[in-house]
């Protein structure tokens, strides 16, 4: 059979245009299958592939589509072993795996030649931020994750500079990227060893700059606190969230919470109103080039019952949210909204459950907000059943205002995408207009492909996701996950 680690993605050309748009896919390494004896078969390859578990956010910079690649991660199998994960570039030339800080060169448990890398974030510059497992110079000791930075077209890490009190006396310590933004500025994560390891937030404002740690919400003594931050914009603003405790140092949940550009200092912004004594919980995904944030807030009725999630958007330097408005509520008078992107012409986009008059749960569904409004608008969808039942989600927009994420291909009020027989979510981009198109319909025929997700678009179109992917000269059973980046473009 074909052979499927070539170094080479050769784009995959498209079919006519479709609703005004056309695409090119380039896929990531996958695997091959090799017969062990009659019938079996094992991988050798890369497989189970992962995007950044931070949510991306393209308007603020930080996303994982640069100008033109994608990036992702997946476990490296030797076909006998698993040597870690290892991040990967998707680029129109080749995709390339992403180097690590050492390998493990014990026999154990772990087998020789492990080590892990991933990409947490791209830019328009194609410059990488990740996290990479770091080991000692002979390889015998693992001294736990590093923030590292790739050059763009580059698989060799740059450890990013480790603040004081994050590695313990014998160099162990463990830290990651988050984000990164247009402008270069990378934000991450470490665990402070003198505060049991709580995790703090660190902003470095180049690669060769020294991390800043920034202050958690609340200051002092208090046991468990810790902040998260998961979006940056290219001044250098930094949104996500932190726990949060009164002057007796009791533990009030967590909020929202914004650190300005130049300085180390915490804001918490406000949630929604709620009860004297109901625990805060709230956090901001995502930061506009204006200072816009979005996120979601725990809503409480006036008697004080819990209402769900809202999403909610704070004013640059203001700290009173807005409600952005959902699709209704249960019979319960629950509901759940969330935004999750903003772009900077303070566009936003989200997810939200939809519910009938009666109170039904109809799925969710992706929402769009225009810039200044609060009415929700539900983007189109691929399918929906009889009795209004359906499925979308939106993961990220860009300048342009194009939304990528999933929506049932079929009319069910939820989709199975664990399996690649009977693949129920596919794959969208949304246009500005809100017209949804399935970019399975982008591909040619006969491609082998299946895409059921949509992570992430740059301003130049640049979509990464995962789909399943039939090897050729298999049947379809034997379809596995893969990333893949596709390029789409406009033709009306």
């Amino acid at each position: 059979m074909r052979p499927l680690l070539a170094a080479l993605a050769l784009g995959t050309s498209a079919l006519p245009a479709l609703a005004g748009l056309t695409g090119t896919l380039y896929p990531g390494l996958g695997y091959d299958l090799i017969e062990t004896s009659p019938g079996n078969y094992t991988a050798t390859g890369y497989m189970y592939p992962s995007m950044s578990y931070t949510l991306p956010n393209a308007s603020g910079g930080g996303t994982a589509s640069g100008a033109a690649a994608g990036v992702g991660a997946a476990q490296l199998s030797t076909g006998t072993a698993f040597l870690g994960y290892r991040g990967m570039v998707i680029t129109p030339a080749q995709t390339y795996v992403l180097g690590t800080l050492g390998v493990n060169s014990v026999d154990g448990w772990i087998p020789k030649g492990s080590g892990s890398s991933s990409a947490q974030a791209t830019n328009a510059n194609n410059e990488v931020a990740g996290t990479s497992e770091l080991y000692s110079s002979d390889g015998t000791m693992d001294l736990g994750g590093r923030a590292v930075y790739y050059a763009p077209g580059s698989g060799e890490p740059r450890m990013l500079a480790v603040p004081k009190g994050f590695t313990d006396a014998s160099g162990v310590g463990y830290m990651g990227t988050s984000n990164m933004s247009s402008s270069g500025v990378i934000i991450g994560f470490g665990g402070e060893v003198a505060a049991n390891g709580a995790s703090r937030v660190i902003r470095w404002a180049n690669p060769t700059a020294k991390g800043k740690v920034l202050d958690n919400v609340t200051l002092g003594s208090a046991t468990g606190t810790a902040s998260w931050g998961v979006a940056v914009n290219a001044a250098g603003d930094v949104v996500g969230k932190g726990n949060l405790f009164n002057a007796k140092g009791q533990n009030l949940g967590t909020v929202a919470a914004r650190w300005l550009a130049g300085s180390t200092a915490a804001t918490a912004l406000q949630s929604l109103p709620k009860p004297l004594r109901a625990s805060h919980n709230s956090s901001a995904a995502a930061i506009n080039g204006a200072g816009v944030s979005v996120g979601s807030s725990a809503k409480f009725s006036d008697s004080g019952a819990s209402m769900g999630d809202a999403a909610v958007l704070w004013p640059a330097g203001a700290t009173t949210p807005t409600e952005l408005k959902g699709l209704g509520h249960g019979s319960d008078g629950m509901g759940w909204t969330y935004a999750l992107a903003i772009n900077n012409k303070g566009v936003v986009s989200g997810v939200g459950t939809s519910f009938s008059d009666s109170g039904t749960n109809l799925g969710q569904r992706a929402i769009r907000w225009a810039a200044g409004s609060t009415e929700p608008e539900v983007l189109g969808l691929l399918s929906q059943a009889a009795d209004g039942g359906s499925y979308s989600y939106a993961f990220s927009m860009n300048n342009k205002g194009y939304v990528v994420g999933t929506a049932n291909a079929v009319g069910t009020a939820s989709g199975d995408a664990s399996d690649p027989t009977a693949l129920a979510v596919h794959a969208v981009v949304w246009k500005p207009n809100g017209t949804a198109v399935d970019l399975n319909k982008l591909l040619p025929p006969n491609s082998g492909w299946q895409l059921f997700s949509a992570y992430s678009i740059s301003d130049t179109g640049w979509i990464t996701g995962i789909g399943f992917f039939q090897p050729p000269g298999y049947d379809v059973s034997y379809s596995y996950p893969r990333l893949y980046s596709m390029q789409i473009s406009k033709t009306d």
